[in-house]
């Protein structure tokens, strides 16, 4: 069967509730998913073959030069091997999302491991041909190669299991798993609040797995109400403890896949009640590492386990008296008894080599910046490359050093946002690359010193900034034929000075024929929160296209971050401890008086909008008597932190019986009855973070001092407005909104 006719190219237009929609669609579900191959020759990577929704993809492979490209998985093929599969109610066809389907390279680059919630295939990379390995009804997750080669590791019915490659015979490498007690499956927790990528992870020699067991008796649970056999999203139950009440109990072992003695148990101290967020081998697959996180989450240890006894040490501890903002910055070398670490002991997050025996051997990078991430170390040239602030708070860009903290170079050029995957060896890398303006696009580049025939001028030229010389080989993405070809309203950046002399970033978008002489409305975007950094030159699927979509309708969007968010450092984040929606209220509020002081901006026009924590400050601005937006829109807000989860509300405001006035004070339903303007809020019944019952509890107290708000219920709808028509209907409503009662 052929493949389908795709729409012709578009000319340059406005953009749509529908382009917002399908750009809104996570990285992961675009297709932009892809792997280098063990030897640094090839990458392997799905291409998008239309734009938005639904898994139109296929599975491409092209040399590291960029001169040969050929088609690994056609989208017939990917769609006969990954089923789509009916629903219980409609017999509607629910094919996986893409995010569902994944893929490894094989250690010897001989083949890819490719995997659903469903099914792993073997595909030989010589002829092409696939083999399958598991099949079934019962859901199958966190799919593994061991490094040998011989081995998938995943997680099905609560238990670990692995797959010989070679005879397809699969075996429970764990006992006793249940629903309660879960072996090597992460629960909810863990990877919503705290990071955590998986429940276990094979050693170096491809002998035993480590994994996490998580204990769920006694932790409160959560079903979405109104629950739809349609949607498995709307009618799972997960573990969701709130403030004060029981957190899962979780426990480290080690298991060998031949040997028949019991896994051992990795001694992680006397206290049940700590977070295990990371697991990780050391290279010579004798010793595991843990780190382990008090619950008020203010001190992080850094255990080293022998794995054939469980004895361990703590061999590194890092204290805050604020709260610690975890990190996946842990490597081990090979060639030396050390380890990089990462700590925001400084009031910005930096790198710092040890020794085993947890003594500091040196600081490799200082100044009033942050690492936002470790991207390679080669051993053999003693270079690390990570990426930092150091440039803006606004960009993140990648730098080499040596591991003696010294020859610090930038290596990207382009001013923007850069992520970099590197090849084994670390002589080339992928660098997705994207602007405010610019959505994400990935191109390979080669390092300083790699050379190939044809190149060697470009790889000894050097940038007029003095940085290091990297040299495009290719660019790995192509546009769709159907992609929309928009011209997007250029951002500006901007200074907020507060009333206290703060100097704040912001960020603001002119409609399309912007006339100074003009009184415009405006639109204020709202994040606020930790870990979260709004003003940036980076292109955001899920916020960006929206903000374009905004302008278009003659506003101007303005947006500052306030104290508490992300990006400059943790003491620039400290501000909201103890109490939310203080110190960021403020700041907001003077971002707004800069706003409504120009001459173009009508202040008597203006509104208010966010999701989750940004839901949270527009609800509490629209009630705040000062703030007097005309209209706000709060899609998820957290209305009653004492019913949210417990490590989010923890790390922040602290035990709820210690701090309970702080709890009180960072909710914004004690000024309800304030609420005079109109409030749209948008809700997904099936949000496993923040429950729909939140908004139920907002819509009563307003109620009961006789206030309303325009609430948009979505059946079988998560988080993110990532299902076409809800998102559709959301996007086109809050436009009506805003024009209704701002123009």
């Amino acid at each position: 069967m052929g493949a389908p006719a795709v729409a012709p190219s578009r000319p340059v237009s406005q953009i749509t509730a529908h382009d917002v929609c399908a750009t809104a669609v996570p990285r992961e579900e675009q297709g932009l998913q892809f792997q280098w191959s063990p030897d640094g020759g090839s990458i392997a990577y799905f291409k998008p073959l239309a734009n938005g929704f639904g898994p139109r993809l296929e599975l491409d492979v092209a040399d590291s030069a960029g001169t040969t490209r050929s088609v690994l998985l056609s989208q017939e093929q990917i769609n006969r091997l990954f089923l789509a599969t009916p629903t219980a109610g409609h017999g509607k066809i629910l094919p996986p999302p893409r995010s569902a389907i994944g893929f490894e390279w094989g250690p010897d680059g001989s083949g890819l491991l490719l995997h659903s919630d469903r099914k792993i295939v073997w595909l030989d990379r010589k002829t092409l041909n696939t083999r399958t390995l598991v099949e079934g009804n019962e859901p199958i997750g966190d799919v593994q190669l061991s490094p040998d080669g011989h081995w998938a590791a995943f997680v099905r019915d609560h238990n670990l299991w692995a797959v010989d490659l070679a005879s397809s015979a699969a075996h429970a490498v764990t006992k006793g798993g249940t629903a309660m007690v879960r072996k090597g499956e992460l629960d909810w927790l863990y990877p919503a609040e705290l990071g955590t990528k998986h429940g276990y992870a094979w050693s170096p020699d491809s002998s035993r797995i480590a994994y996490l067991e998580f204990d769920l008796n006694g932790v409160a649970s959560y079903t979405p109400p109104w629950a739809s056999a349609d949607d498995s999203r709307s009618s799972q139950t997960i573990d969701y403890p709130t403030p004060g009440t029981k957190n899962p109990v979780v426990r480290a072992f080690v298991a060998g896949l031949s040997e028949k003695t019991p896994p051992v148990n990795i001694d992680t101290g006397k206290d049940a009640a700590v977070y295990l967020p990371r697991l990780q081998w050391l290279p010579d697959s004798s010793h595991v590492a843990v780190e382990r996180l008090n619950r008020p989450q203010t001190q992080v240890d850094l255990l080293i386990a022998a794995a054939r006894t469980g004895i361990s040490q703590v061999v590194l501890t890092d204290t805050d008296q604020y709260w610690i903002n975890l990190s996946d910055i842990l490597y081990f070398l090979k060639g030396a008894p050390q380890f990089i670490w990462s700590s925001e002991r400084s009031g910005y997050r930096h790198l710092y080599l040890y020794g085993l025996d947890g003594k500091l051997v040196r600081q490799l990078t200082d100044g009033k910046w942050e690492v936002t991430s470790l991207n390679a170390v080669s051993e053999s040239e003693n270079k690390l490359y990570y990426t930092s602030t150091e440039k803006s708070p606004l960009e993140r860009h990648l730098y080499a050093a040596g591991l003696d903290g010294k020859g610090e170079k930038r290596i990207s050029g382009e001013s923007g946002t850069h992520e970099a995957v590197f090849a084994p060896g670390a002589t080339a890398y992928v660098d997705s690359f994207s602007t405010a303006v610019k959505p994400w696009r990935r191109t390979v580049y080669r390092l300083p010193g790699q050379t190939e025939a044809g190149h060697e001028d470009e790889a000894l030229r050097a940038r007029a900034d003095g940085g290091a010389a990297s040299v495009k080989i290719f660019a790995l993405d192509q546009p769709t034929p159907d992609e929309p070809k928009t011209a997007y309203q250029q951002i500006d950046f901007l200074t907020v000075t507060t009333h206290d002399a703060a100097s704040l970033n912001a960020m603001m978008i002119r409609p399309p024929g912007f006339n100074s002489g003009k009184k415009y409305p405006a639109i204020v975007y709202v994040y606020g929160g930790p870990g979260q950094q709004v003003v940036r030159d980076v292109w955001d699927p899920t916020i960006s296209p929206w903000q374009q979509y905004f302008t278009q309708m003659g506003n101007v969007v303005f947006a500052v971050d306030n104290r508490g968010s992300s990006g400059r450092g943790h003491l620039f984040e400290e501000y909201i401890h103890f109490k939310l929606a203080g110190q960021e209220v403020v700041d907001q509020r003077d971002g707004v008086s800069f706003l409504r002081s120009l001459p173009y901006i009508d202040p008597a026009r203006t509104g208010v909008w966010g999701q989750g924590y940004g839901g949270t400050l527009a609800v509490y601005s629209m009630f705040h008597p000062r703030q007097a937006f005309k209209a706000g829109l709060a899609v998820a807000p957290i209305v009653n932190w004492m019913r949210y989860d417990s490590a989010f509300a923890e790390r922040y405001l602290g035990d709820p019986v210690k701090n309970f006035d702080g709890y009180l004070e960072s909710s914004p339903l004690e000024n309800a009855g304030s609420l005079k303007n109109p409030l749209l809020v948008g809700q997904g019944l099936a949000d496993m973070q923040v429950h729909a019952d939140q908004t139920i509890e907002m819509q009563r107290k307003l109620v009961e001092g006789q206030r309303y708000a325009e609430i948009a219920l979505f059946p079988g709808l998560g988080h993110s407005f990532d299902e076409p028509d809800a998102c559709t209907v959301l996007y086109q409503h809050a436009g009506e909104f805003f024009t209704r009662n701002l123009q």
